[in-house]
Order: structure tokens, then C-alpha cells, then sequence
């Protein structure tokens, strides 16, 4: 049971670190978007390469944030019913919906990740617009690391419930605190 908890514990740890760096892309997305704005229509200046750029790292937050959200206790769920539930049911349900939902949605995107990211490696995939940006198939690479964030903060939560349905909750940090 130690050992589950300090799993959880460093899962949660490897999250938040990486959340709270990621979320530093969306204050560069802001940046580069304005950015893009004030040259198109002040100074009638426009690269493409930055309308990608801007794109691309608010979608890098978006999938690699997915275990932080988890971790964070943020992501979508019926919280109308969910409040109601006492802690082991709870435990239950975040058990069941790990190997009934997330965990076969999490293997069908890599299913079909491995290829479409690997023939983007092969190729060094660049941007299909002129003067775009190069090194796309970088930006594809997120993928499978979303669903390893996300796989790894479910394989916590799974834990977390393991140790809540043994009443070893004294073992745990609380729900998105890494300390």
C-alpha cells in the first residue's frame, strides 16, 4: 500500500510540473497572437509561420495539460451526481470509468497515433502551407505523449481508489496537492 501511495504521489508531482510549464504556452500563444494582429493590420506585415506558431503552441497546451487537468481534479465529469456519492463510491466510479472509458479511448488514439506520427517522423514532416512552419511532425509527437500524461495521472486515480476501497486514505496526499 506504500508503494501504491508513492506512485500517486509522484505521479501527481510529474503533472503539476508539467502543467504548471505548459501553461506557460498559453501566455506565448497570447503573445504571438497579437503579435500576428498588430503586424497584419498596423504595419500590413504577415508571416504564416507565426498564424501556425500561435496555433500550435495553444494546442500543445491543450494536450499536454490533460493529466495536469486530471490531477487538478478539472476535467469534464457529472458532478450533479458525483457530489452525492460518498468517498468509497466515488472510488468506484473512478475506477470503473478509468477501465471502461479512459483506457480503451487511450488505446484507440494510440492505435492510430503510432502511424500518422510515425510516417510524420519519416517524412520530417513540415507545414503544407508556403512558408509555413517547419518540423510539424514535432507538434504530432504530442499526441502519444498526451495519452502517456493522461495514462499515468489514471493509473494514479486507479491507485488513489485502491487505496480509498482499503480505507488507506491516510497514505495519500490530497486530490491535487503534490505536496
Amino acid at each position: 500500500m506504500q508503494g501504491l501511495a508513492a506512485f500517486v504521489r509522484l505521479v501527481d508531482r510529474f503533472n503539476d510540473l508539467v502543467g504548471r510549464t505548459i501553461a506557460w504556452l498559453i501566455f506565448g500563444s497570447v503573445l504571438i497572437c497579437a503579435s500576428t494582429a498588430i503586424m497584419r493590420y498596423a504595419l500590413n506585415i504577415g508571416f504564416v509561420w507565426m498564424q501556425e506558431l500561435y496555433i500550435v503552441l495553444f494546442g500543445l497546451n491543450f494536450t499536454l495539460a490533460a493529466g495536469w487537468a486530471y490531477y487538478k481534479n478539472q476535467h469534464v465529469r457529472v458532478d450533479l451526481l458525483h457530489i452525492r456519492m460518498n468517498e468509497r463510491r466515488r472510488a468506484w466510479v473512478e475506477l470503473i470509468g478509468f477501465f471502461v472509458l479512459l483506457l480503451p479511448w487511450l488505446a484507440v488514439i494510440i492505435y492510430a497515433a503510432v502511424p500518422f506520427v510515425g510516417l510524420s517522423w519519416r517524412i520530417l514532416e513540415s507545414s503544407s502551407q508556403a512558408s509555413g512552419m517547419p518540423g510539424v511532425f514535432l507538434y504530432k509527437t504530442a499526441i502519444p505523449i498526451f495519452c502517456f500524461v493522461l495514462g499515468v495521472q489514471g493509473l494514479a486515480a486507479v491507485s488513489r481508489s485502491v487505496l480509498v476501497l482499503a480505507n488507506r486514505q491516510d497514505l495519500l496526499p490530497p486530490r491535487g496537492d503534490a505536496a
